[in-house]
């Protein structure tokens, strides 16, 4: 739902889980990298390099991010000063439910590497809001192609979510078709719900507004 808060939200866990993660690699004696992307028009482009575009790669069943950046953290103040680069970067635009609309779904991505080896990875996902027409009202093509993007892609993560649901306690699971290539978004995060010790919480906001 869009104007409900998602970006606000999830903002305020950039701090708290970059602390938890950063302990936990200072432990181990092991970097924490960042790598922070979105996606838009179904293309990515990269936050920490001034949304210069890149394509993933599948490889032996995994996406990977070629020409991605990625950079070491040493400690919190390095990762909140490449969120705030990467905010900066970001997609957004004017509709006449949300004056500041995020036209694009953000990855932030903290994990741990040893060697070439990545050990662990957090990824906060800020997904644009569902849209109808009388949310956007009277705006341009590009803002109703934007919309319709968002739209797919969302539907994509549902039908995603879905089908895994519909799986849950079958013991033909990995026979069934979930359809991770529906769109840029799912097949990038595909690994955040079948990967072997993968867990995924979803938040939902919701307005109260009469208006959306």
């Amino acid at each position: 739902q869009t104007g409900s808060g998602k970006t606000y939200t999830v903002s305020s866990f950039y701090s708290k889980a970059a602390s938890a993660m950063l302990e936990v690699a200072a432990s181990r004696g092991i970097p924490l990298m960042i790598r922070f992307f979105e996606i838009y028009g179904g293309k990515c482009f990269d936050l920490l390099n001034g949304r210069k575009g890149f394509k993933p790669l599948e490889y032996k069943g995994e996406v990977c991010m070629k020409g991605l950046t990625e950079r070491k953290a040493g400690n919190l103040s390095d990762v909140l000063q490449m969120v705030d680069e990467g905010q900066a970067c970001r997609s957004t635009g004017s509709t006449s439910a949300n004056q500041a609309s995020s036209r694009s779904h953000s990855l932030f991505e903290m994990f741990f590497m040893r060697g070439k080896h990545v050990e662990g990875k957090l990824a906060l996902v800020d997904l644009a809001g569902s849209e109808r027409g009388a949310d956007r009202g009277n705006v341009d093509i590009k803002t109703r192609q934007e919309g319709a993007e968002i739209n797919k892609s969302l539907l994509a993560l549902k039908e995603c979510i879905r089908a895994l649901h519909t799986q849950s306690g079958s013991k033909a699971t990995n026979e069934k078709h979930v359809p991770f290539r529906g769109s840029r978004l799912t097949h990038i995060m595909r690994d955040a719900f079948i990967g072997q010790h993968s867990h995924t919480v979803l938040l939902a906001c919701v307005s109260p507004s009469s208006e959306s």
